[in-house]
């Protein structure tokens, strides 16, 4: 099932500093617009294309990815986006200004962003605040359902730009009871999909199996894509130890959206200001 280009454009990769001064690449995270609920339907249509009046912007990633660069006693973690002249360009963020989940097993990471998008090839997400419950029984999303993972695949990341990858599966079990994770019991999903690393941090999109037409025009032609929604965020997968090696069982944990709405409706979150400003030089 193909997946639109487009999506792709959310996506960037995080990276922790060396010693010898550049970044070393060792996650995923991408972009999503919190759109104001009175915002015209014209306006929300036509965001691809442009930032509109009163909606946020938010880098979102894995709360392990950040806890990670933490734990190398570095102050900064980079964020590497694509410019729109074929390259890519890092910017820091302070690993201070992320907000985490207010429950501790709950691994996401977010913090405020502001985006030069004449420069940077980047089109956030528009996160859908509807309850699953409703988006699951309109879509007829569940157990079986297609799956899309967007993120770094770290033997391949790409050297004068990111290059995300698009690894696809299935939900193979829903958010029902928690699961046990190295953070403790979460409130998951599980997909059949091998989650390498890297990918930690990724979007994972439900494929609705609805082809929709889009004109592109820089092609001039017709796009035949396939309808979809932000399911969750990539947590990681389980392991098996067969003959003293790690063998990864092919079972990948997600945390669900819910989870991101939740977190943006922290009033802690909007109180930060905007620390990831995509278009200012942070080197």
């Amino acid at each position: 099932m193909r997946i639109s280009s487009l999506v792709r454009l959310c996506v960037a990769y995080v990276a922790a500093p060396t010693v010898e001064g550049r970044a070393r690449l060792g996650g995923t995270g991408f972009f999503i617009w919190r759109v104001p609920r009175e915002a015209p339907r014209t306006e929300i249509d036509n965001a691809a294309r442009k930032q509109f009046s009163g909606a946020t912007a938010y880098f979102v990633t894995a709360r392990h990815v950040v806890e990670e660069v933490r734990k190398l006693g570095v102050e900064h973690l980079a964020v590497r986006v694509n410019t729109k002249d074929g390259n890519c360009e890092e910017f820091k963020v302070p690993v201070s200004a992320f907000h985490f989940h207010e429950r501790p097993e709950v691994d996401l990471a977010a913090v405020p962003a502001d985006i030069d998008q004449e420069r940077f090839e980047v089109t956030p997400w528009i996160l859908d605040e509807t309850p699953e419950e409703e988006v699951f029984q309109k879509h007829n999303i569940g157990v079986g359902t297609g799956v899309s993972i967007i993120g770094l695949f770290k033997h391949h990341t790409g050297t004068q730009r990111n290059l995300p990858i698009v690894r696809t599966g299935n939900i193979a079990a829903m958010a029902e009871e928690k699961v046990s994770t190295a953070m403790g019991q979460m409130d998951a999903a599980l997909i059949e999909a091998r989650s390498i690393g890297g990918l930690s941090g990724s979007p994972v999109f439900a494929n609705l199996g609805t082809s929709q037409i889009r004109i592109n025009p820089d092609l001039a032609h017709y796009d035949f894509i396939s309808g979809i929604h932000l399911f969750g965020v990539m947590h990681g997968h389980y392991d098996e130890n067969a003959d003293g090696e790690r063998v990864n069982v092919g079972i990948g944990i997600v945390t669900p959206v819910s989870k991101i709405v939740e977190l943006i409706r922290d009033p802690a979150l909007s109180m930060e200001g905007t620390q990831l400003r995509v278009g200012e030089p942070s080197y």
